[in-house]
Order: C-alpha cells, then structure tokens, then sequence
C-alpha cells in the first residue's frame, strides 16, 4: 500500500485506517507474549498449543471488556489501583488490568474449587466441572 502514489484524500485515509487498525494487531500480539510468556510454553502437542491460545485469547478478551469499562466501573477502577503504576495508565490498560487481577488472584489461598457448586461435583472426569458450574 506505501508503494501507491495517493491522487485521493481519502485513499491516505484508508492507508493510515489501515495501518492503525494493524498497529492494534500488533499490540494484542506482544501483550500476549510480553504479560502471558506465551513464547515460553511447555506443551507437546499441537492440540495444547491451540487450547492455551484459545484460554489465553479468552482472558484477553475479558480484560478488553474491562478495558473499555475503565471510566464507569467501581471494579476496574480498584483494579487498576491494585495494579501500582508509577505513572499514570496509558489508554492501552491491559498491562495493568492483567497486573492487577494478578495482585487480585495471588492472595487467594483456596484456588477455584470453592467456586464450583458442589452438586456438580463427581467422582468421575474432572474436566468438565468448571463448564457445568455456569450452567
């Protein structure tokens, strides 16, 4: 697309657009591997690979939706205070959402299972407790 001599206004337009949206691209991908270390995952099968990148691309989701709630919720605003910036939060606050849950989930000493109903707990497969929970 640089290559293109742009005659039109609007045709830099969809350059910088496009540009801008890959910029975005980009970030999503090193805050995958920068905050989750996803290069340094120990797995051996491709099957792993793929449903780590599929929990891990969850999870970014779900601090997308937090990111966006920045300035209405109590909750992300006690996050992001949790997560002890020098400075002040960029608008690109997934760093310090995922720091702060982090900070959040560490002090926890029981893990999950508390926050599974105890009715779907069986003596079989283990597997499929926590999709049963939200049910």
């Amino acid at each position: 697309i640089t290559n293109l001599n742009p005659t039109d206004k609007r045709l830099s337009i969809a350059i910088l657009k496009v540009y801008l949206k890959r910029w975005k691209i980009e970030e999503y991908f090193r805050f995958k591997k920068q905050q989750f270390d996803f290069e340094n995952i120990r797995v051996r099968s491709l099957n792993s690979i793929s449903t780590i990148n599929l929990l891990l691309s969850i999870t970014i989701g779900f601090i997308g939706m937090l990111s966006q709630k920045r300035k209405e919720s109590i909750l992300v605003m006690f996050i992001l205070k949790i997560s002890k910036r020098i400075y002040d939060i960029p608008k690109f606050n997934y760093y310090a959402l995922s720091d702060g849950i982090y900070t959040i989930l560490q002090k926890t000493k029981t893990g999950i299972k508390n926050f599974i109903k105890p009715i779907f707990r069986n003596k079989g497969s283990q597997q499929l407790l926590i999709a049963n929970a939200f049910l």
